[in-house]
């Protein structure tokens, strides 16, 4: 008769066994076996009385259940929590719609990329690098982000990149083409050309098939955006190319039709003085030698304004710019006035002698020029031309105003435009090919600053631009 031996370490080791069973099990039937084995084990080494058989029975299947639905439940729990986590359907119906609606609102390639490797990096949790391509050639600098891969740029990673980028294809961990490597490279592409590379650090932890097809999914939607970045580019340039043309055609439509008559003028005057000069008293031949230099003058003056908004118009303007004396391109720009200038007054008001811009002198003083020209031109003899200087914190701003019939308001809006002349004199009108202002307009706004034009009360014209100014340093 065996005999209850009541030991200290029963309900210890009882316990313990439940829980090394829940942190070993990996199967419904070892925490069977190891729910019924260590109930043996608990009667072998821990046996009762056969008096206290009946009593204890219950207790016994009690404890075997517990031994057994302890260590299910734990291990179900574990295996749940080791699982890698997923994207569930509708966390990746969220995901698709936000990314599609931040990628569509790309603005330009280099944004596109960002975004995208911005989108991947959150969603996944890995890093993320996007470089643009030029000519199948790899930038050595990253858009995203700032940093570098350590070792993107190595002799085995360069290859699989570049492999990547002409081919067309994904490359890299998980892929037929450089497999070893732990990273994976994806282009962004659309037709024959390459616009950017997209580098995942993938060696942390493999994609699912649900992660790739959501990654997939991502390239897709990034490269119909690089689609539509391309055909609204393309659209861009076939209108500014159109927008050139048709420049061009109204640019030898005006040069033809407006310098005939100048032309016929200076022709026939020069071959009256040839055949019949003897002829002529002194006063005749002064006025006709006048006409002569005055269209010729007009001539030379509209040739430079042609060649230079030719220049700017194809975007070959280039500025020299320099530290200049403003009251001194101002003195400058009289001395190139044209004979009528002393039909008028012509004044300058400066409230600082010194007054030092950042400019390229020779276009300012063309603008000058055509402004004061204009003035001369729209303006009866005796009236009255001021220019003014004045500084305002980092701009000089400069005024070129008469006392004039003024500009009606209805011209007011397009005296700035290519062609467009508010001559209010047939005489006027035959001299003006409307590209004085317009050429004003862009010479200034190259050099950042703002040209407009207001009424000078009680009549009269104010055109004001405005420049960088420069700090006047004293050296004692």
């Amino acid at each position: 008769m065996k005999h209850t031996i009541h030991h200290p370490f029963r309900d210890v080791l009882k316990k313990a066994g439940i829980l090394v069973t829940a942190l070993v099990a990996r199967s419904p039937i070892y925490c069977f076996l190891s729910a019924f084995l260590s109930m043996i084990l608990l009667h072998f080494f821990f046996p009762i009385s056969n008096s206290a058989a009946q009593t204890y029975i219950y207790t016994y299947l009690f404890i075997f259940l517990l031994m057994l639905g302890i260590p299910l439940l734990t291990a179900s729990l574990s295996k749940k929590k080791k699982q890698p986590q997923k994207v569930s359907a509708p966390d990746f119906a969220a995901i698709f719609s936000d990314t599609n609606k931040r990628i569509g609102n790309a603005g330009n390639i280099e944004e596109l990329l960002i975004i995208t490797a911005e989108q991947i990096a959150n969603i996944f949790q890995k890093p993320v690098y996007a470089y643009p391509t030029e000519n199948n050639e790899l930038s050595q600098t990253a858009v995203f982000p700032a940093e570098v891969l350590p070792d993107t740029f190595s002799k085995f990673h360069k290859e699989a990149a570049i492999w990547a980028i002409k081919n067309q294809q994904k490359t890299g961990s998980g892929t037929d083409m450089f497999a070893s490597l732990p990273h994976l490279y994806l282009p962004v592409c659309k037709d024959s050309h390459t616009y950017g590379l997209l580098i995942i650090a993938a060696d942390s932890a493999p994609f699912t098939e649900q992660e790739k097809k959501i990654l997939f999914s991502i390239m897709e939607v990034c490269t119909l955006s690089l689609k539509n970045l391309c055909n609204s580019r393309e659209k861009e340039d076939a209108s500014l190319l159109i927008q050139k043309q048709q420049y061009r055609i109204h640019l030898l439509q005006a040069i033809s039709h407006d310098l005939r008559t100048p032309l016929t003028s200076i022709s026939g005057n020069a071959n009256n003085l040839l055949t019949k000069g003897n002829s002529f008293d002194e006063n005749t031949k002064l006025q006709i030698y006048t006409d002569i230099y005055d269209d010729s003058i007009w001539l030379i003056s509209l040739v430079e304004n042609i060649l230079s908004i030719t220049r700017m118009e194809e975007e070959h303007i280039n500025l020299h710019a320099s530290t200049e004396l403003l009251d001194e391109i101002i003195t400058e720009s009289l001395s190139h006035l044209s004979r009528k200038s002393k039909e008028h007054e012509i004044f300058v008001e400066n409230s600082d002698a010194f007054i030092l811009v950042k400019i390229d002198a020779k276009l300012i003083i063309q603008v000058l020029v055509n402004l004061m020209e204009n003035a001369i031109k729209y303006t009866p003899a005796g009236s009255r031309i001021t220019i003014s200087t004045k500084k305002e914190g980092e701009k000089a701003i400069v005024e070129v105003k008469d006392n004039g019939p003024g500009i009606p308001d209805e011209a007011k809006p397009h005296i700035f435009d290519m062609f467009y002349s508010s001559a209010t004199s047939s005489e006027n009108s035959r001299k003006s090919l409307g590209l004085g202002l317009c050429l004003c307009k862009s010479i200034i706004h190259a050099h950042n600053g703002v040209l407009s034009v207001q009424d000078n009360k009680p009549h009269g014209t104010i055109f004001t631009f405005t420049l960088p100014a420069e700090e006047v340093t004293l050296h004692e």
